[in-house]
This record gives C-alpha cells, structure tokens and sequence, in this order.
C-alpha cells in the first residue's frame, strides 16, 4: 500500500502540473491576437522583399530558385519534342520561339485537374496538353491569352462543378494578365 502511495502521488502531481501548463496556454493563446495567413506570406514580387533581406537570405533564395528551375526542367524534358523548351536561367518557357505564359499538362480523365501546372509572369501565349484516350500525349495546343483565360474558367468551373478541387482557383486566373498578348 506505501508503494502504491509513492507511484500515485508523484503521477498526480505531474498530472496537475500538464493541467495547469495547457490552461496557461489556452489562456495566453486565446488573449493573442489571431493573424491571418496572408500576414505571414510575404510577396516575393515585391520590390522591397529583396531589400528587406541580408546577403546570406538572399544567397540562399537564389540556391533554391536554382534548384527549383532544375527541377522544373528535368519535368519539362517530356514535352520538348512538341516544341515546348524551358530556360532555366530565365526561368521562362519557350512554344516553337514564343514566351509562354502559362502550360498545363492534365492527365485527369474525368473533368478534374492532376497534371503539371507552370505560369510564368511573361509570354505571349499559353500552351495546353493534348492526350488521347489512353492518356499518352498526342500533342500541344497554343492559345493566346483571352482563349486560354476562357479555357482556364470553364475548366475551373467544370471541376467545381463535380465537387472537386484543382490547383488553378477562381483568384489565380486573373494573374494571366500579367501576360503580354
């Protein structure tokens, strides 16, 4: 019975102890002033982001860009036979010599989006995987911008539609307007 006194005592003790610190927590979390996510993101176009940033965040940026637009071309080696090439030093892709402004490759088959999604603040045109039935790749359609806007809204729409979610949102088809048509 003394045992049992010794091993109870200091498990209650601790017990009351983890109630007291998760209520101080719960209090000073409530009293805290709740910040959006959009606070905590910051606009990487911003012109003032970069001067913001110390030499050594702003050396790791520019590793990380790089190893992003690697990455992005080794995804993209696929479709260079259609015409479709990436320059990973512009991070800009290129349709038979013209900029492009937004690519998608869907491979979904039944009205929602799973695929590769790239846009790019420039480019004239945007580019849109064709596939046939068995899901290969047949080729690459070219649309200028008010088209593929178009495309892009039925598409988004169509896939809300069947209760699904895809990358591309209401909010993110407005920014094919940063393309130069």
């Amino acid at each position: 019975m003394m045992k049992q006194k010794k091993i109870i005592v200091p498990i209650l003790t601790l017990a009351v102890m983890l109630l007291m610190v998760g209520g101080v927590y719960a209090v000073f979390s409530s009293t805290q002033p709740e910040k959006s996510k959009a606070e905590n993101v910051r606009d990487t176009t911003d012109q003032d982001y970069e001067k913001g940033l110390t030499e050594e965040q702003k050396a790791f940026n520019e590793l990380i860009n790089k190893q992003i637009y690697e990455e992005t071309a080794n995804n993209l080696e696929q479709y260079e036979q259609y015409g479709l090439t990436y320059n990973s030093d512009e991070n800009q892709l290129f349709f038979n010599g013209k900029s492009v402004c937004y690519f998608a490759d869907n491979r979904a088959t039944d009205g929602t989006f799973e695929g590769t999604e790239v846009h790019s603040a420039n480019g004239d045109i945007g580019i849109i995987t064709e596939r046939d039935r068995n899901g290969n790749i047949t080729g690459l359609k070219q649309m200028e911008i008010p088209e593929l806007t178009d495309f892009l809204e039925k598409s988004w729409k169509t896939s809300l539609d069947k209760g699904t979610q895809r990358k591309t949102t209401e909010n993110e088809l407005p920014s094919l307007t940063q393309c130069t048509a």
